[in-house]
């Protein structure tokens, strides 16, 4: 911190242990209203291990040039707030144990440390104060000097972890080779590492995207990001040496996106507040980011049906992609992502965004448009310009019906230590299938109906395609399956259902799918689709995606000529 540090409000607290509190019943401290464009700071006062923390509170402009602070970027835990610490003469505030922990460790012995940390700086029980500087903390971030992350207490696999990626140099192919043989050790510990909380937390992504330097902290130990990174790009270039299963998005994301790709890349990111899947995106965004308001009074399904609104009229509809029907507490139309359930779609949205605009569906672009029922019950198209959503619009587009499911089957979930071991039987029933009419339940060896397929070609061939959602060669590997090709199958059927249609069709889709439902063509879509009909008028969406072999790059649009093989869809 400098030493001209301008003017400001401050509020000394003091931070003691209970043992030393006075008998009489402390009151909640009561924060003090921010101005706009300010934001707190916290000064830690040096002190020993063993003297209770002494801060105190600043107000500052957030432009003020010569304002210097580090932020702090830490797992909340478990939301109660079991650190109540002593501040002024009989007050007190709250802080989670996370929370307390981080700060007794950032703080220095013998100066001052400026922080910038939410459960502090943010008068957490004020909705519109969150509101503005939940719309602030990209500058905050980038504003910082310093951003600390704090992964919580260090043992023994996080030393051997923290050790390697300081010592290592994660460019040469030597290191690589070396680590062929006797890296067990370090590569269990960089995999219990990578699976602490901070990792899979949404907000971190902006934390350490906007900052200008940051440094990770497991207890005592420290690395520098930049460290961190390397060895992360080391591990992502081989991961086919290190049988890798997951490696979190935090650690890839280089680069400001589009709101819909964000949203993709951090489906299975977690959030105490369902809300801030997408608030937690908006300082990263390219451009649209900013027509999305924070704003913690709307409730979580009005934010989700408005972000739809928004995906779609800057990106037509391949929002969809992300739309899967499942049981959840936040409801919202059918045919609207709901981002707080966590299922990956970004393998989906990579390979078929790729694809020419051409193959969209045939040639056609988005036939659609978002409406309400009015009060004659006669459906009624929004106007782009409105600005305000209705909570269950419906989205009105034009299809083409391909046939019911007949057959349909589930794919093991392949989690963890055992995706290796699945992969495997699933290529063993590929090599065990041979000649030109297999049967369906010969493919899956789970007793699904006996269905023959009906596409030319191999239907062993045609398998092998809907397993790889056709992302690994048109035919099926002779011999055994390659670790790289394993890999497609398992990032791909993983918690997946076949289905083969009335038609003959096989299919793969994450939709939660029963007999009877419908594979179709949406104008303007990106993929085939599944849909269900509820009544007369109107349909559910059930799966926004679903792979159908021979029909993912319009084949089945081409042969349809003129306005009658299309009908109108409502769906709910």
């Amino acid at each position: 911190m400098t030493g001209n540090r301008p003017p400001h409000q401050q509020l000394t607290l003091k931070f003691v242990s209970f043992s030393s509190l006075p008998k009489e019943q402390p009151k909640p401290y009561t924060y003090t209203p921010l101005e706009p464009g300010f934001i707190r700071t916290i000064r830690v006062h040096p002190m020993s291990e063993s003297v209770p923390l002494l801060i105190t509170i600043d107000h500052d402009r957030l432009d003020e040039p010569h304002l210097t602070y580090t932020a702090l970027s830490y797992v909340w835990g478990s939301a109660e707030l079991t650190h109540r610490i002593k501040c002024n003469s009989n007050t007190f505030v709250s802080v989670t144990s996370n929370a307390a922990s981080a700060l007794q460790h950032i703080r220095r012995k013998t100066k001052p440390i400026y922080v910038w940390i939410d459960a502090l700086c943010i008068d957490q029980s004020n909705i519109a104060e969150r509101n503005a500087q939940v719309r602030l903390m990209g500058n905050i971030y980038a504003k910082a000097t310093m951003t600390y992350v704090y992964l919580g207490v260090a043992d023994d696999e996080s030393r051997v972890a923290m050790k390697y990626i300081k010592e290592h140099d994660h460019n040469g192919r030597q290191h690589a080779t070396r680590l062929r043989s006797g890296f067990e050790l370090e590569r269990k510990a960089l995999g219990s590492f990578l699976d602490r909380t901070w990792f899979n937390r949404i907000w971190v992504l902006q934390e350490v995207f906007l900052s200008r330097n940051a440094k990770v902290m497991c207890g005592e130990e420290e690395v520098r990001w930049v460290d961190l990174l390397s060895a992360y790009n080391f591990l992502l270039k081989n991961r086919n040496l290190f049988d890798w299963p997951y490696l979190p998005p935090v650690l890839g994301l280089k680069s400001r996106r589009y709101l819909w790709d964000l949203l993709c890349l951090t489906r299975q990111c977690c959030s105490t507040d369902p809300r801030d899947k997408v608030f937690a995106l908006l300082s990263m965004t390219k451009t649209e980011g900013d027509k999305v308001e924070v704003d913690y009074n709307m409730d979580c399904g009005q934010l989700y049906v408005n972000v739809a609104v928004h995906l779609f009229r800057s990106g037509g509809l391949d929002f969809l992609l992300a739309a899967q029907h499942f049981p959840s507490d936040i409801e919202v139309p059918s045919w609207v992502p709901n981002w707080s359930l966590r299922f990956d779609v970004s393998h989906v949205s990579a390979e078929h965004r790729a694809l020419a605009p051409f193959e969209r569906a045939g040639g056609f672009y988005a036939a659609a448009d978002i409406c309400t029922i009015d009060s004659s019950n006669h459906v009624k198209g929004i106007v782009d310009g409105e600005m305000s959503v209705p909570r269950n619009p419906i989205l009105r587009v034009q299809a083409m019906i391909m046939g019911g499911i007949v057959a349909m089957d589930d794919v093991r979930i392949i989690q963890g230590s055992e995706w290796g071991k699945e992969l495997r039987l699933i290529g063993s029933r590929f090599r065990d299938c041979t000649g030109h009419r297999v049967k369906w339940s010969d493919v899956l060896g789970n007793g699904c109906q006996c269905c023959v397929v009906k596409q030319k070609g191999l239907p062993i061939d045609i398998a092998w395609r809907t397993m790889t959602a056709g992302r690994a060669g048109n035919k099926r590997p002779v011999g055994a399956i390659s670790t790289t090709k394993a890999e497609i199958v398992g990032s791909t059927v993983n918690g997946c259902r076949l289905f083969i249609t009335k038609c003959g069709h096989m299919g793969l889709t994450p939709g939660n799918i029963n007999y009877g439902d419908y594979i179709c063509i949406l104008k303007g879509a990106w993929t085939p689709c599944i849909v269900r009909r509820i009544e007369s008028d109107f349909w559910v969406l059930v799966a926004g995606y679903c792979y159908l072999d021979g029909a993912m790059k319009g084949e089945v649009v081409a042969g349809q000529l003129g306005d009658e093989a299309w009908r109108e869809l409502l769906l709910r």
